[in-house]
């Protein structure tokens, strides 16, 4: 139960999700040191010829075949971050373009085409409980915790009236908490900040990337094409342009991929270390332009991408025998769209992040470090910490009141910081006590990421987008419910209190709507907890 004055965090069960978040990444090879006041770049290249599984493909796809993308996964745990034993200098000024490498810009809510509906249209209702609504919107993003062993696509209208019965009752309850004064009592604006903070991630990531997504005809026949092919490729990853260039010659005079490789590095290689055979989607798609352009046998001038160059010879090309159904062809746009996506999130976050300067306090972040190490030196390692122990160390903190990041104009004291990762909700996942510089590190440079793109989105006034309004208010909703819930203790208390404000009101609901309602698509999350009498939980925006 909360009490007067307490923060009511709701029970989200996960945390919440930002559109810019994932990225196909490279960055578990790049070490960052600051040192003398700024972040400077260092290409762990450890002369690896096999790097490019790393970095020019990835996990992939087989889009005829079972396998399916593995694209992306936050680098920020294997970002190291070296502190420099001088202390002369303050701020360490983060750039775009390492923030840009540490891959923590790029991510999307689902790879759809799709665009939301717009929020409380008089067509978008499925009930009205006094001046509150039930949207379409609302009704299927919370009708994936159905109960274990039914699929919401199967629900009979019986079933969806129940479901919608929920969502009622927790309109009423709401209402009931609000003339009982417990929107006044309990702190809800904590949960509410980070609903409208991540609702307005996503409709900046809707208006300035997806819905600037454009895919020509020809463009998706050429990806087709390509897709029914296998290429057999031999490859090398320098770490310059000018050792590319090097092994080329080399390469074009005769020498095998291995042979060059060991000039290079001294030691001995296999030719297979230097071969991959790839279709089209599962290697950088710069990679992938310039292998399917190749003749067999030729070899390619420098491929730059992100973390070195590549130089490819084509050894031969061949059919898979996947025939390009509409599915295959569905898939392929799919791809196609995901990896524009990702292109114009990475340009448009760049931009974004030229306009709202990083800065670091170097030592503060040192010093934090440390206190967290100190706290944590009876763990057992590998472990995972609870987000709200950052509170209980703040406390301990003596730099607390110190400010400890800069984003454009807005400046982040310790205690700030602190708070907003803690109320991220992510567990910390620690494989040594080592590890929490390089893990405070990244969690900062996220939460950085996460203001400057909020920045961003109020400055176009994103706070008062009709889809942001509508989140929070359904969480508000759900919390007040919640509340009134806990305080009321008995079942049979609540019920009572529930059916006297339904008594007094006039609840519509539009059940042909509800009827034709196509939940096909909807996602399934079972839930053991579910009941038809127990409230369901909100989807957090950009799940």
């Amino acid at each position: 139960m909360c009490g007067e004055g307490e923060a009511y965090t709701g029970q989200p069960g996960y945390r919440p999700a930002s559109s810019f978040r994932r990225s196909a990444c490279f960055a578990d090879r790049l070490k960052l040191t600051i040192l003398q006041g700024r972040v400077k770049t260092e290409p762990d290249h450890a002369r690896n010829p096999q790097g490019f599984s790393l970095l020019g493909f990835g996990e992939g796809v087989k889009l005829g075949g079972a396998k399916r993308s593995i694209l992306a996964g936050s680098m920020v745990g294997a970002v190291k971050i070296g502190f420099a034993e001088e202390r002369k200098v303050r701020y360490a000024r983060i750039s775009p373009a390492l923030l840009m490498g540490l891959g923590l810009l790029i991510a999307f809510a689902s790879c759809g085409k799709k665009k939301p509906p717009e929020a409380g249209g008089e067509d978008d209702l499925l009930a009205r409980v006094g001046d509150r609504t039930i949207t379409v919107r609302e009704f299927v993003g919370r009708i994936r915790y159905a109960p274990v062993g039914r699929g919401a696509q199967s629900l009979d209208l019986a079933s969806r009236k129940s479901y919608l019965d929920v969502l009622v009752e927790e309109k009423l309850a709401a209402l009931a908490a609000r003339a009982k004064g417990l929107d006044k009592e309990v702190d809800l604006e904590p949960t509410l900040e980070e609903v409208r903070d991540q609702a307005m991630l996503r409709e900046l990531y809707l208006d300035r990337v997806r819905n600037q997504v454009v895919l020509p005809e020809k463009e998706i026949e050429i990806a087709v094409k390509r897709a029914t092919e296998e290429l057999d490729l031999a490859y090398f990853r320098a770490a310059s342009e000018e050792e590319a260039w090097w092994v080329r010659q080399r390469i074009l005079e005769g020498r095998s991929f291995s042979q060059v490789a060991e000039e290079r590095y001294g030691r001995r290689f296999s030719e297979d270390q230097f071969r991959r055979r790839i279709r089209w989607g599962e290697a950088e798609p710069a990679l992938e332009e310039v292998a399917y352009m190749l003749n067999v046998g030729e070899v390619s001038e420098p491929v730059p991408v992100e973390g070195g160059y590549y130089i490819l010879k084509l050894l031969g090309r061949r059919q898979t025998g996947i025939s390009p159904t509409n599915e295959f062809r569905s898939a392929v746009e799919q791809r196609l769209r995901y990896r524009k996506e990702a292109r114009l999130a990475r340009e448009f976050a760049e931009r974004t992040l030229r306009a709202n300067p990083v800065a670091v306090n170097r030592e503060a972040l040192d010093r934090l470090a440390e206190v967290m190490q100190n706290s944590l030196r009876e763990e057992t390692f590998p472990t995972e910490i609870d987000p709200s122990w950052l509170m209980s160390v703040g406390e301990e903190f003596a730099w607390r009141d110190s400010v400890l990041l800069e984003v454009g104009t807005e400046q982040f004291r310790a205690r700030d910081v602190l708070t907003r990762l803690a109320r991220g909700g992510r567990v910390l996942r620690l494989d040594s006590l080592r590890a929490i510089p390089n893990v405070l590190a990244g969690m900062v440079l996220q939460l950085a990421q996460d203001e400057a793109l909020l920045q961003e989105a109020r400055r176009l006034g994103l706070e008062d987008h009709p889809r942001v309004r509508r989140d929070v208010a359904v969480w508000e909703d759900y919390l007040l419910a919640q509340i009134l819930r806990d305080r009321l203790g008995e079942e049979s208390r609540f019920r009572a209190v529930v059916d006297s404000v339904r008594a007094k009101l006039t609840v519509t609901v539009f059940e042909t709507k509800l009827a034709s309602l196509d939940l096909s698509a909807a996602r399934q999350t079972s839930s053991a907890a579910w009941a038809s009498r127990s409230s369901a939980l909100p989807p957090w925006p950009g799940e």
